[in-house]
């Protein structure tokens, strides 16, 4: 199961926990248990988009791509005509 379903399970969990007819001790324990594993679950998530992130996942984009595998070459000044001198 992928945390970001764990992550949507424990979520509903902790709405329907908060309008059961359960004993407030169990509310608490329960509500806490489900905090914990969320908390869990966010960290792991980060974890996993961060690695993806550093691979070259999709948030990183490259911004120049070299086209060729030349080497640049300086430009010659172009030569002016000799013009004698009158």
């Amino acid at each position: 199961m992928t945390y970001a379903r764990i992550t949507a399970i424990l979520g509903f969990v902790v709405l329907i926990i908060s309008y059961s007819g359960l004993p407030g001790s169990w509310k608490s324990l329960i509500s806490t248990l489900c905090g914990l594993a969320l908390m869990y679950a966010g960290y792991r998530l980060y974890k996993l988009f961060e690695v993806k992130k550093l691979e070259g996942g999709e948030q990183q984009t490259k911004t120049y791509a070299e086209t060729s595998n030349q080497t640049p070459t300086v430009a010659q000044p172009e030569s002016t005509p000799h013009i004698p001198n009158i």
